[in-house]
Protein backbone atom coordinates (compact mmCIF):
# COMPACT_ATOMS: atom_id res chain seq x y z
CA UNK A 1 0.00 0.00 0.00
CA UNK A 2 3.09 2.66 0.43
CA UNK A 3 4.38 1.56 -2.28
CA UNK A 4 1.28 2.21 -4.02
CA UNK A 5 1.07 5.65 -2.30
CA UNK A 6 4.11 6.89 -3.19
CA UNK A 7 4.01 5.74 -6.90
CA UNK A 8 0.85 7.51 -7.39
CA UNK A 9 1.83 10.88 -5.68
CA UNK A 10 4.68 10.54 -7.93
CA UNK A 11 2.60 9.87 -10.94
CA UNK A 12 0.31 12.76 -10.56
CA UNK A 13 3.41 15.00 -9.15
CA UNK A 14 4.72 14.52 -12.52
CA UNK A 15 1.95 15.03 -14.31
CA UNK A 16 0.70 18.51 -12.90
CA UNK A 17 4.30 19.60 -13.37
CA UNK A 18 4.47 18.67 -17.12
CA UNK A 19 0.89 20.33 -17.63
CA UNK A 20 2.22 23.58 -15.86
CA UNK A 21 5.56 23.55 -17.86
CA UNK A 22 3.41 23.09 -21.20
CA UNK A 23 1.18 26.12 -20.03
CA UNK A 24 4.91 27.77 -19.86
CA UNK A 25 4.37 28.21 -16.02
CA UNK A 26 8.02 29.18 -14.99
CA UNK A 27 7.76 30.89 -11.33
CA UNK A 28 8.45 29.01 -8.72
CA UNK A 29 5.68 30.07 -6.37
CA UNK A 30 3.06 28.67 -9.38
CA UNK A 31 5.30 25.89 -9.87
CA UNK A 32 5.82 24.10 -6.20
CA UNK A 33 1.48 24.03 -5.18
CA UNK A 34 0.81 23.27 -8.53
CA UNK A 35 2.85 20.29 -8.00
CA UNK A 36 2.50 19.29 -4.39
CA UNK A 37 -1.42 20.07 -4.04
CA UNK A 38 -1.96 16.95 -6.75
CA UNK A 39 0.81 14.75 -5.16
CA UNK A 40 -0.56 14.90 -1.70
CA UNK A 41 -4.05 13.99 -3.59
CA UNK A 42 -2.40 10.67 -4.93
CA UNK A 43 -0.40 9.82 -1.90
CA UNK A 44 -3.61 9.75 0.30
CA UNK A 45 -6.26 9.00 -2.10
CA UNK A 46 -5.13 5.28 -1.88
CA UNK A 47 -4.94 5.37 1.29
CA UNK A 48 -8.36 6.59 2.11
CA UNK A 49 -10.03 3.98 -1.10
CA UNK A 50 -8.80 1.07 0.97
CA UNK A 51 -9.64 2.61 4.04
CA UNK A 52 -13.33 2.17 2.62
CA UNK A 53 -12.87 -1.28 1.34
CA UNK A 54 -11.63 -1.94 4.68
CA UNK A 55 -14.88 -1.04 6.88
CA UNK A 56 -16.92 -2.22 3.89
CA UNK A 57 -15.60 -5.49 4.45
CA UNK A 58 -16.00 -5.25 8.58
CA UNK A 59 -19.78 -4.41 7.84
CA UNK A 60 -20.53 -7.24 5.70
CA UNK A 61 -19.00 -9.43 7.94
CA UNK A 62 -20.86 -8.37 11.05
CA UNK A 63 -24.19 -8.22 9.23
CA UNK A 64 -23.75 -12.30 8.63
CA UNK A 65 -22.57 -13.06 12.42
CA UNK A 66 -26.06 -13.41 13.57
CA UNK A 67 -26.50 -15.74 10.89
CA UNK A 68 -23.48 -17.85 11.43
CA UNK A 69 -24.36 -18.15 15.22
CA UNK A 70 -27.92 -19.12 14.63
CA UNK A 71 -26.61 -21.99 12.08
CA UNK A 72 -24.02 -23.03 14.32
CA UNK A 73 -26.51 -23.88 17.04
CA UNK A 74 -29.47 -25.44 14.69
CA UNK A 75 -26.08 -27.76 13.53
CA UNK A 76 -25.49 -28.35 17.24
CA UNK A 77 -29.00 -29.18 18.49
CA UNK A 78 -29.14 -31.61 15.03
CA UNK A 79 -26.22 -33.87 16.73
CA UNK A 80 -23.21 -32.03 15.03
CA UNK A 81 -19.92 -31.51 16.48
CA UNK A 82 -19.02 -27.70 16.68
CA UNK A 83 -16.09 -27.99 13.53
CA UNK A 84 -18.99 -29.67 11.20
CA UNK A 85 -21.39 -26.98 12.05
CA UNK A 86 -19.01 -24.52 11.71
CA UNK A 87 -18.17 -26.26 8.36
CA UNK A 88 -21.85 -27.06 6.93
CA UNK A 89 -22.98 -23.08 7.45
CA UNK A 90 -19.91 -21.32 5.57
CA UNK A 91 -20.30 -23.13 2.78
CA UNK A 92 -23.64 -21.12 1.76
CA UNK A 93 -22.86 -18.13 3.71
CA UNK A 94 -21.38 -15.99 1.31
CA UNK A 95 -19.21 -12.89 1.76
CA UNK A 96 -15.96 -12.14 3.81
CA UNK A 97 -17.40 -14.27 6.53
CA UNK A 98 -17.47 -17.40 4.38
CA UNK A 99 -13.72 -16.64 2.90
CA UNK A 100 -12.63 -16.20 6.82
CA UNK A 101 -14.50 -19.39 8.34
CA UNK A 102 -12.52 -21.71 5.39
CA UNK A 103 -9.13 -19.96 5.82
CA UNK A 104 -10.02 -20.56 9.80
CA UNK A 105 -11.33 -24.63 8.96
CA UNK A 106 -7.89 -24.78 6.77
CA UNK A 107 -5.48 -23.94 9.88
CA UNK A 108 -7.80 -26.43 12.17
CA UNK A 109 -6.83 -29.47 9.83
CA UNK A 110 -3.67 -28.18 10.30
CA UNK A 111 -3.44 -28.95 13.92
CA UNK A 112 -4.65 -25.20 15.79
CA UNK A 113 -7.01 -25.63 17.88
CA UNK A 114 -10.33 -23.70 16.45
CA UNK A 115 -10.52 -20.78 19.38
CA UNK A 116 -7.36 -20.17 18.52
CA UNK A 117 -8.36 -20.27 14.93
CA UNK A 118 -11.10 -17.89 15.02
CA UNK A 119 -8.73 -15.63 17.32
CA UNK A 120 -6.63 -15.15 14.29
CA UNK A 121 -9.94 -13.85 12.71
CA UNK A 122 -10.84 -11.82 14.79
CA UNK A 123 -7.55 -10.07 14.64
CA UNK A 124 -7.88 -9.36 11.10
CA UNK A 125 -11.07 -8.27 11.53
CA UNK A 126 -11.95 -7.07 14.74
CA UNK A 127 -15.89 -8.20 15.68
CA UNK A 128 -17.66 -8.05 19.08
CA UNK A 129 -20.01 -11.05 18.17
CA UNK A 130 -16.72 -12.95 16.93
CA UNK A 131 -15.25 -12.35 20.10
CA UNK A 132 -17.95 -13.51 22.08
CA UNK A 133 -18.64 -16.68 19.87
CA UNK A 134 -14.93 -17.26 20.78
CA UNK A 135 -14.99 -17.01 24.69
CA UNK A 136 -18.51 -18.97 24.60
CA UNK A 137 -16.32 -21.92 22.94
CA UNK A 138 -13.48 -21.87 25.14
CA UNK A 139 -15.54 -21.84 28.16
CA UNK A 140 -17.53 -24.68 26.93
CA UNK A 141 -14.85 -27.06 25.86
CA UNK A 142 -12.96 -25.88 29.84
CA UNK A 143 -16.41 -26.62 31.51
CA UNK A 144 -17.90 -29.28 29.79
CA UNK A 145 -21.32 -27.04 29.60
CA UNK A 146 -23.91 -27.00 26.49
CA UNK A 147 -22.55 -24.46 23.55
CA UNK A 148 -25.64 -24.55 22.00
CA UNK A 149 -27.40 -23.30 24.58
CA UNK A 150 -25.00 -20.83 25.09
CA UNK A 151 -25.19 -19.66 21.06
CA UNK A 152 -28.96 -19.31 22.04
CA UNK A 153 -28.48 -16.82 24.37
CA UNK A 154 -25.72 -15.42 22.43
CA UNK A 155 -28.52 -15.21 19.16
CA UNK A 156 -30.85 -13.12 21.38
CA UNK A 157 -27.57 -10.91 22.59
CA UNK A 158 -26.56 -9.93 19.06
CA UNK A 159 -30.22 -9.80 17.84
CA UNK A 160 -30.87 -7.50 20.75
CA UNK A 161 -27.64 -5.32 19.98
CA UNK A 162 -28.24 -5.04 16.53
CA UNK A 163 -32.02 -3.70 17.25
CA UNK A 164 -30.70 -1.50 19.48
CA UNK A 165 -28.26 0.24 16.55
CA UNK A 166 -30.66 0.58 14.42
CA UNK A 167 -33.00 2.19 16.68
CA UNK A 168 -29.67 4.69 17.81
CA UNK A 169 -28.94 5.42 14.47
CA UNK A 170 -32.58 6.53 13.73
CA UNK A 171 -32.94 8.51 16.26
CA UNK A 172 -29.72 10.65 15.80
CA UNK A 173 -30.62 11.17 11.99
CA UNK A 174 -32.07 14.01 12.16
CA UNK A 175 -29.34 15.49 14.69
CA UNK A 176 -27.04 14.78 12.46
CA UNK A 177 -28.92 16.15 9.32
CA UNK A 178 -29.55 19.11 11.29
CA UNK A 179 -25.11 19.85 12.17
CA UNK A 180 -24.71 19.11 8.35
CA UNK A 181 -27.25 21.80 7.80
CA UNK A 182 -25.70 24.26 9.64
CA UNK A 183 -22.74 23.69 8.61
CA UNK A 184 -23.26 24.35 4.93
CA UNK A 185 -25.58 27.50 5.99
CA UNK A 186 -22.97 30.21 5.53
CA UNK A 187 -21.40 28.51 2.06
CA UNK A 188 -25.11 28.77 0.78
CA UNK A 189 -25.71 32.01 2.02
CA UNK A 190 -22.25 33.61 0.34
CA UNK A 191 -23.07 31.72 -2.68
CA UNK A 192 -26.40 33.37 -2.52
CA UNK A 193 -26.11 36.34 -2.10
CA UNK A 194 -22.80 36.47 -3.99
CA UNK A 195 -25.25 35.53 -7.23
CA UNK A 196 -27.63 38.31 -6.22
CA UNK A 197 -25.49 41.26 -5.31
CA UNK A 198 -21.38 40.04 -6.33
CA UNK A 199 -20.79 43.62 -5.57
CA UNK A 200 -22.00 43.23 -1.91
CA UNK A 201 -19.67 39.54 -1.22
CA UNK A 202 -16.83 40.71 -2.91
CA UNK A 203 -14.99 42.73 -0.41
CA UNK A 204 -15.14 39.40 1.34
CA UNK A 205 -12.79 37.36 -0.63
CA UNK A 206 -10.24 40.68 -2.02
CA UNK A 207 -9.71 42.51 1.14
CA UNK A 208 -8.15 40.96 4.24
CA UNK A 209 -10.71 42.09 6.51
CA UNK A 210 -13.66 41.85 4.95
CA UNK A 211 -14.77 44.73 5.12
CA UNK A 212 -15.97 47.44 2.90
CA UNK A 213 -19.34 47.09 1.56
CA UNK A 214 -20.40 44.30 3.20
CA UNK A 215 -20.37 46.07 6.70
CA UNK A 216 -22.61 48.35 5.16
CA UNK A 217 -25.17 46.29 4.89
CA UNK A 218 -25.09 44.63 8.51
CA UNK A 219 -24.74 48.13 10.49
CA UNK A 220 -26.76 50.72 9.93
CA UNK A 221 -26.03 54.48 9.35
Amino acid sequence: LLQVRFAAAFFLGGAALCILLFLEVRSPLALLPGMLVPAMLGFWAPLFYFQKKVQHRIDAFQKRMLDLVMGVSNGLHAGMAFPQALEVISRDIGGPLQEEIGVALSEYRLGVELPDALDHINRRIPSEDLKLLITSVRLSQQTGGSLADVLDRMVDTIRQRTVFKEKLATLTAQGRFESIATALMPVVAFIILGRDDPSLMKPLVTTGTGSGKSLCFFVPV
